[in-house]
């Protein structure tokens, strides 16, 4: 099998900060990226945050390869990051909008997440590559 996994990102920007100007746009699409799975893996959850560092969940993957991250809440914001240490260096943040981030992490990497306030809720995606 090949191109198992299809990646296409899109994002446009209509700021009209200044009407005089036109304000502020762009458009963005990366166009269709396919990756092949080459390790048949998989794991989904949806797991509970808190103002204590956890580290992610993976259900046993063998390699960590692409993940999805989404934060569910609408208040609080989530930050992540790879362990180090133990600790977390904070890498990221999921606002509370539910923005997806995608990050193709290497196999030894583990990461960690924490919230600002709350539990909000964390969307975990993680594809073996």
């Amino acid at each position: 099998m090949a191109n198992e996994i299809n990646i296409t990102i899109a994002t446009t920007l209509a700021n009209p900060v200044d009407s005089a100007s036109g304000g502020l746009r762009d458009q963005y699409t990366s166009g269709g990226v396919r990756i092949n799975q080459t390790t048949a893996g998989f794991f989904s959850a949806v797991v509970s945050t808190s103002t204590s560092e956890a580290a992610f969940p993976s259900s046993g993957l063998g390699t960590n390869g692409l993940m999805v991250l989404q934060n569910l809440d609408t208040t609080n914001d989530i930050d992540y990051g790879p362990a180090s240490g133990g600790s977390m260096v904070a890498a990221g943040t999921l606002k509370a909008n539910g923005t997806p981030h995608l990050i193709y992490c290497k196999s030894t990497a583990t990461f960690r997440h924490k919230a600002s306030a709350g539990t909000p809720k964390l969307l975990i995606r993680i594809y073996e590559v």
